[in-house]
Parts: C-alpha cells; structure tokens; sequence
C-alpha cells in the first residue's frame, strides 16, 4: 500500500493485447491503484476482457474475499482505448501479445517438420487455471505420441519433462487427473502459514512484525490457503486497517497500522465479512444447512440447489466441510453428527484446518 508522502511513480498503464496475459495484468494492475487502458485490435476483444476480469472481481465479492465496494473501484480504473494512438498518455505501455514464432523465423523451414524441441523442464504453475486452449495443447502433448499442434505447425516435445503444479486439485479437468502421475504434498500447517504472513506483513508494514497469533488468526480464517491469506492481508486488512487509523485521526503509518491489528480486531473484521473463527463463510453455511434440510444429496442436486454454477467454487467448500469433519460423502453428501451440532453451535476445529496428505 503506498503512502501519501510516496505517490506511485506513475497513475496509468496501457496495455495492447487483451488475451489472458493482457487480462492478468490488468487485473492485477487495477488492484494496485492504477488507471489502465486497454487496446485489442480485434473488435470486441477489449469488452470480452473487462468482462471478464469484472466477473473474477464479482466472484472474490460473492466469497467475500473483497467487498462489492472494491469491485466497483477496480472496475472503475478499467477502460478501453478505442485506437493504438489513445495509449499516448498513459504512463507505461505493455506489450501482451503472443510471438508468433514462425513469423519471427524462430521456427525451421517446413522441411524440418516437426519441430523437436530440445530436452528441457517445463515447469507450468497452477496447471488448473489454464485457459483452455492452452490445456487443450498441453494434454495433446502429454499423449503417448507427444505430438501436438499450435498455429498449423507440429511440435514434437519428446524430450521435454513436465513439470505441473496447482494449489487447487478440486479444479482439475478429469483429463489432467488422469494423464500426469501424481504425487501430493502436505499442506502448509497453520503455523507455517503464520509465519509467511508474517514476512509479508513486514514488507507491507516497513519492517513492523504482526504477533504470531494475529497471523495465525488470519491463517485459519483463510482455511491455511497461502495465496488467500497473502491477498486477504495485502488487498483487505491493511487498507481496512488504514482507513480505521485515520479515521480515528491518527498519522497513518504503516507501524500504526500493523498495531491496530490486534487478535481481537482482525476476528471482529472476519466476522463483520460473515466469516466465523473456522473460516466458514455465507456459501459454506449454506451448504450445512441445506444438508440438514433435504438430507443426503447428489453433487449436481446440490451445486443447484446452492446456486453455485461454477464447480471448482463448489469443490473448494465441498473438500474444506469434508476435512473439518462435517460433511461425508458416503451415499450422497451428507451432514456428520458434528456437522449437525455445528449448525447449533459452531466449535473449534482449527486443529482440523491444517491439511495433511
């Protein structure tokens, strides 16, 4: 968060190109605080994108990870440029379009067909949110053939290792379940969590270090996902913080800020947004109590009777009720007996949280 005495070097970023890298840094630019511009030649392309990137805004709001506030002042910053010469006065312009290899003579004459890359990693990171294309080219490379096709020209990537990860598994295609071999890792523990949020927090804070049970609080309200629980720290609880220091007519520093995060403080925020002390939020309640009502359910049965029409969404709570002990899924999803005693009155089940494979 930058201070009032150390205005951000520049206010507006245009950017050429809206596919999924143009979208990307879109999205995380209009988070930051600045003013983009976007430019497409293909017509349509712009609007597609801030679609888009509002309907990812729009998701985080609906699980409460930002507030409806928030996506109307990001979407704010978004705008189009209607042609390449209205990018002139933005601050910084970004490139973000694909290189065609072949037309920058990267790729050997078509006697020399296929194209064999060199042996090589290839390390891909969150292998789930591939848009599809991408996939799609992926997984033909992962046939036994390892033959696959982008832009009319055959690739051999025989000698290429893959190396894929994801924090999400929930959200992998069947086909990415059951190609790649699979080895699962432990789960960060809400202690080790703390202490990332901790080396966060003193790069947000100028140096100031946040109790460890500040942090671990924000870990298990988080449901110990790292990437949330950095974005949560970064993108909510320090502004929230920050407002509340200057309101109270305080110099706004970021020592300040860190101080005013308090176990007591930072509980009192999560459940202002509707999440409880086990990081249960509307959705997940939801969940429980329309297993108490209608009793064992099928997936699709209840993804509907949820409203949640976007499955990954629904894996994320599924498998976080399962771990917690309040939900099983022997013949349909059904409440446990702790499940049930939850929805009278909810327990500590912290100890729970930590994911251990």
């Amino acid at each position: 968060m930058a201070s009032e005495s150390a205005p951000s070097p520049f206010t507006t970023l245009g950017i050429v190109g809206t596919g999924a890298m143009g979208r990307g840094i879109a999205q995380l630019a209009a988070q930051a605080g600045l003013n983009v511009m976007l430019f497409d030649v293909k017509k349509g392309a712009v609007e597609e994108a801030q679609h888009f990137i509002k309907g990812l805004w729009q998701r985080s709001a609906e699980k409460q990870r930002i507030s409806q506030a928030q996506v109307q002042q990001y979407s704010e910053r978004l705008a189009e440029a209607s042609e390449l010469t209205a990018l002139a006065p933005c601050d910084i312009v970004v490139e973000a379009i694909v290189e065609k290899l072949e037309a920058e003579g990267k790729v050997p004459d078509g006697d020399a067909r296929p194209v064999r890359l060199g042996a090589c990693v290839l390390f891909i990171d969150e292998v789930h949110a591939l848009p599809p294309m991408v996939a799609n080219i992926l997984l033909s490379a992962l046939d036994d053939a390892r033959l696959t096709t982008i832009d009319n020209i055959d690739y051999d990537f025989g000698e290429v290792v893959f190396l894929m990860a994801t924090t999400d598994a929930g959200k992998l295609t069947e086909a990415f379940r059951s190609r790649p071999d699979r080895v699962l890792l432990r789960n960060y523990t809400l202690d080790e969590l703390a202490g990332i949020l901790w080396l966060h927090g003193q790069g947000e804070l100028d140096g100031y270090s946040l109790p460890r049970d500040v942090c671990l609080e924000i870990a298990a309200r988080t449901r110990a996902l790292p990437r949330v629980a950095v974005r949560m720290l970064a993108n909510q609880l320090i502004p929230h913080f920050y407002a509340a220091v200057r309101g109270a007519g305080g110099s706004p520093s970021r020592h300040l800020i860190g101080e005013a995060m308090t176990v007591e403080t930072v509980a009192a925020y999560f459940d202002s947004q509707g999440v409880d002390a086990n990081g249960l939020d509307a959705t997940a309640r939801n969940y429980l109590s329309y297993l108490s009502t209608h009793g064992a359910t099928a997936e699709e049965r209840l993804r509907q009777g949820l409203g949640i029409s976007n499955r990954g969404d629904f894996v994320e709570v599924d498998e976080y009720l399962q771990r917690l002990g309040l939900v099983t899924v022997r013949g349909g999803r059904t409440l446990t007996r702790e499940g049930r005693r939850y929805l009278q009155a909810s327990s500590d089940l912290r100890h729970r949280i930590s994911r251990q494979q």
